[in-house]
């Protein structure tokens, strides 16, 4: 009897591993509640996003979430839950299936993370010292001078010269391998202190070290992570050594167009040359409907044919600061536009009077494109508002937080904020309640902050209401207001 019920219980397990169950799914959904598989979550405000997760939950089921403070957490249409600053929030979630409506609840606390500080200037030279005497043990040793090719670089040169060689060496493949030639080992700096001068080299090694009398050849072996093609990282070398002498034609053509462009876009201030380099880009760069081919990722491309897609245009805006002298980096990552959907995204951080700012020069050009309109949702913003859409790939990057330059700050800061359809419908009815029965021309605005939903439809049954009962006219006038959301302007008039 025993024997018969094991073989059961086998018979019954290798059902279920083969997706063959005696019982009837659909009847566990219908008779089971959903529910999330932890309601309480613990993060720090540099945490990977966390995506709510369900049990029982039915396969057409539907769900909405809402945050109960964006200041903490944001939480996506998919319930993919965001950190933003330390504290509590709740995130409800409400599920309907098989007829019927569930409220679920998953309480976030958000702890700040531990900033750990940069290597000071002793530790790095430190880390350097142990570095170059393990290459130095490892040295293999040949007493007689060597002709390479190129030997007139070979010659006494500064730290800084070495880091613009070793980063020439760079390439845009995600694996590399390469050769740095100096006459110095002292010359070397660590791993850790390349690393944190180039943010593009994800790790890097130097496997085999040679000496000669006249030369020391170490060879390297890096990864890299990094948007850049060959003739941009040429560029690049050329601005941080202020050499030109080895580009090829099609580079140093590129060179000139940028470094003409730059001298006339610069403005009498860093941030009007910013602001200069933005509205230029916008103003003269197309993002194409369709487009197949990497030309669109480039520089040449962006400035030639006035076509771009985002890394065209962030990267762009990042040598045309460079070639002015101010501070500027690329970031990619993943950014949510407003129709909700996610995809691969590149923006840049420019820094001006030692303060550093978010801005996104593709999203700030309008689309379908608009002659001669320049839209400013994105330029010079935080990283607590750019990361309700933006999620950047590389965490360790500069901090944006000053509101000072943000042109949509100024703009819109002052306006009602509304985050929900009831809050909208509340707010325009207690506003035209106010003047109801005399004679007026009301006009309010406000700004929803759902930019991945529309609100277009409760505003105008609010409206229509109205204008059923009262006989008034009335008008809506949206405008992007980029990361605060969508600003709206309503007139109702008699």
């Amino acid at each position: 009897m025993k024997k018969n019920r094991l073989l059961l219980s086998l018979i019954f397990a290798l059902a279920l591993v083969l997706g063959i169950s005696a019982l009837d799914s659909t009847k566990v959904s219908a008779a089971s509640k959903p529910a999330v598989t932890k309601k309480k979550v613990t993060l720090y405000t540099n945490s990977d996003p966390y995506t709510i997760e369900f049990k029982n939950l039915a396969d057409k089921a539907t769900i909405k979430y809402k945050t109960s403070n964006k200041k903490v957490v944001t939480v996506s249409k998919k319930g993919v839950v965001t950190p933003v600053g330390a504290g509590k929030a709740s995130v409800k979630a409400t599920v309907k299936q098989n007829g019927k409506s569930y409220k679920l609840k998953t309480v976030f606390t958000v702890k700040e993370a531990k900033k750990t500080s940069a290597p000071t200037a002793a530790e790095y030279k430190k880390m350097a010292q142990a570095l170059i005497k393990e290459l130095d043990a490892k040295a293999e040793v040949y007493p007689y001078n060597v002709t390479i090719e190129g030997s007139s670089n070979v010659k006494e040169i500064s730290n800084q010269e070495v880091l613009d060689r070793f980063i020439f060496n760079e390439s845009k493949f995600s694996y590399s391998k390469s050769y740095l030639y100096i006459t110095d080992m002292n010359l070397l700096r660590s791993y850790e202190e390349y690393m944190a001068m180039y943010p593009s080299i994800t790790s890097i090694e130097f496997t085999y070290v040679t000496k000669y009398q006249n030369i020391i050849e170490i060879e390297m072996v890096m990864s890299v992570d990094s948007i850049l093609f060959d003739d941009e990282y040429a560029v690049e070398n050329a601005i941080n050594s202020g050499d030109t002498s080895y580009l090829s034609s099609d580079e140093l053509a590129l060179y000139k167009k940028l470094s003409s462009l730059a001298k006339e876009l610069k403005g009498k201030s860093e941030y009007a040359t910013v602001k200069n380099i933005h509205d230029y880009l916008v103003l003269n760069t197309l993002y194409p409907s369709s487009y197949s081919g990497n030309a669109v990722h480039t520089v040449a491309y962006t400035l030639s044919e006035g076509k771009a897609v985002c890394d065209g245009y962030a990267k762009t805006f990042y040598f045309l600061c460079r070639m002015n002298g101010i501070d500027c980096i690329v970031v990619t990552g993943d950014a949510t536009n407003s129709k909700g959907k996610t995809e691969t995204h590149a923006w840049n951080k420019v820094k001006i009077k030692d303060k550093w700012y978010a801005l996104d020069v593709t999203w700030d050009d309008p689309s379908p494109d608009e002659k001669g309109r320049v839209l400013y949702g994105y330029f010079l913003v935080t990283d607590e508002d750019m990361s309700k859409n933006h999620t950047p790939q590389n965490t360790n990057l500069p901090v944006a937080k000053s509101k000072d330059l943000g042109i949509i700050y100024d703009k819109y800061g002052d306006m009602t904020k509304l985050d929900s359809p009831a809050e909208v419908k509340k707010y325009m009815s207690s506003r035209i309640d106010e003047v109801l029965g005399k004679s007026y021309d009301l006009t309010f605005d406000f700004i929803y902050t759902q930019g991945d939903t529309s609100i277009d439809s409760t505003i105008a049954d609010v409206l229509y209401s109205y204008h059923s009962k009262y006989g008034c006219g009335y008008s809506s006038t949206p405008e992007n207001a980029g990361i605060l959301g969508t600003a709206y302007t309503i007139r109702v008039f008699k």
